[in-house]
């Protein structure tokens, strides 16, 4: 289990956002699956919006 952001409780609103992880793609070029599991710590926080951002690593 993590805090996300880890230096504070709380972000404020948007466009604030807060990096989880970066995927970096396959090297043979195949489909990938993520499996998120995520437990907000009440129905006062929902919803809450999860972006997926495509990025060029290079």
């Amino acid at each position: 289990m993590i805090q996300l952001p880890k230096d504070r409780l709380v972000t404020k609103k948007a466009p604030e956002a807060i990096v989880i992880q970066v995927f970096k793609p396959s090297a043979d070029g195949k489909e990938q699956t993520i499996k998120l599991k995520y437990s907000p710590p009440g129905a006062s926080c929902l919803p809450t919006p999860l972006i997926f951002i495509p990025i060029d690593m290079k």
